[in-house]
């Protein structure tokens, strides 16, 4: 018995115009690199995060999912992220995560996602199309990272999950690590802000 593999699938709302178009309430489509399914509404259970991507576009993050709301035309864009998740075109710029523990975004419409376990990964990307520009990856320790926040244009900071808390300073641009600081935090209940 063969196992299917695992595919990204990208859910997106429709407008009220659109919706009037759709003769079904769901329709799947495929393409090289993903499987898209419309749907008319997605009521998420509990909310991780909301952080701005950009100046009209709100992400709110719901486990392994990230929905994409632009304020201007009440859109919705709505990823979930699987063990290869490929939003772009395919290639070296496929974004893969196995989940999501953090997020962060800057006023230049720069994504960072840190992984979920099993590794410490940040991917930073561009938003709307999700090019990867950097991917961080600290093998020297398997610890994720419990919250992540952009400094100004180069930097990334990390902190990390229990039992470390370590906080990590990285220049993103050039992917190298500047600074590993034991905190000695002993709250699991602690965030960059």
């Amino acid at each position: 018995m063969t196992e299917e593999p695992k595919e990204n699938i990208t859910l997106k709302s429709l407008s009220e115009e659109e919706s009037k178009d759709q003769p079904e309430i769901t329709e799947e489509s495929s393409n090289v690199s993903s499987k898209s399914v419309f749907a008319r509404w997605l009521k998420p259970t509990s909310v991780s995060e909301m952080k701005f991507v950009s100046k009209d576009v709100l992400l709110i993050r719901v486990g392994k999912t990230l929905i994409f709301y632009d304020g201007n035309t009440q859109k919705e864009d709505i990823l979930i992220v699987g063990s290869k998740s490929t939003p772009g075109g395919g290639g070296d710029d496929d974004l893969h995560l196995e989940g999501i523990g953090c997020v962060d975004c800057c006023d230049t419409d720069l994504l960072a996602l840190a992984e979920h376990p099993p590794i410490s990964k940040v991917v930073i990307c561009l938003y709307p199309d999700l090019k990867v520009l950097a991917t961080l990856v600290d093998s020297s320790c398997s610890v994720p990272y419990k919250s992540i926040l952009f400094l100004r244009l180069e930097y990334l900071i990390g902190l990390r999950d229990y039992p470390a808390f370590d906080l990590i300073v990285w220049a993103w641009r050039i992917g190298e690590k500047l600074l590993v600081v034991d905190t000695g935090f002993i709250q699991p209940n602690q965030y960059l802000k």
